[in-house]
């Protein structure tokens, strides 16, 4: 059978022998907490104070320029850098974003490299696209990014590469120093193969 049916079983098993607040699932990443209730509160008063045709419309195709100034002002704040609202496109979630962005960045036989561990659905989000991922492990101790085992895995294949931080599921983040060295390669990378390397920063457990 698969081994990952054998180890949500176990899972359940221990689950049932020593209560499943004991029991931690590194997994996917799945919310186990209840949204903060300002959240409630604002669906609760939207579904109540907004008319439901506006309410249930399509909303413009990059998002409501509400929420992008929002968002901008945010990021401005938070990085230094000025962002401004036609510079935010809003997804239904991460996941549609990633799947967006590997779609735009790679083609047939293109690579993309990602830091194992890694979210499992980045190797269907390539798939999707012709190309396939290339696996770059860690650092088996502190599992850090092991940059001299990404310089071997860099090819001309390679289109992007995603760097997930705070890591899911080990919890890894990634320090400047590593970024600035990361980033350092890659020019050297392009400069070699002749074309841009992207990364793209997937980021959900940043705050």
């Amino acid at each position: 059978g698969s081994s990952i049916r054998e180890i949500a079983a176990y899972g359940e098993r221990r689950a049932a022998e020593i209560g499943p607040e004991n029991v931690y699932n590194f997994a996917i990443g799945n919310p186990s907490i209840d949204p903060p209730d300002c959240v409630q509160e604002a669906v609760e008063r939207l579904l109540h104070t907004v008319p439901p045709t506006q309410l249930h419309a399509y909303a413009p195709a990059p998002g409501m320029a509400s929420v992008r100034e929002k968002v901008a002002a945010y990021l401005t704040d938070t990085f230094g850098e000025v962002y401004r609202a036609q510079d935010i496109y809003m997804t239904d979630g991460a996941s549609s974003a990633l799947a967006i962005l590997t779609r735009a960045l790679m083609g047939p036989g293109d690579e993309a490299i990602v830091f194992a561990p890694y979210f499992p659905e980045y190797a269907v989000y390539a798939e999707a696209a012709g190309g396939s991922v290339r696996v770059v492990p860690c650092r088996a101790d502190t599992f850090a990014l092991d940059l001299d085992a990404l310089a071997a895995a860099v090819t001309e294949k390679t289109a992007l590469l995603i760097l997930n931080s705070p890591n899911n599921p080990s919890g890894v983040v990634v320090s400047r120093p590593e970024l600035e060295a990361l980033a350092a390669l890659l020019r050297e990378k392009q400069a070699r193969y002749g074309h841009p390397i992207y990364i793209i920063a997937d980021e959900p457990y940043r705050e």
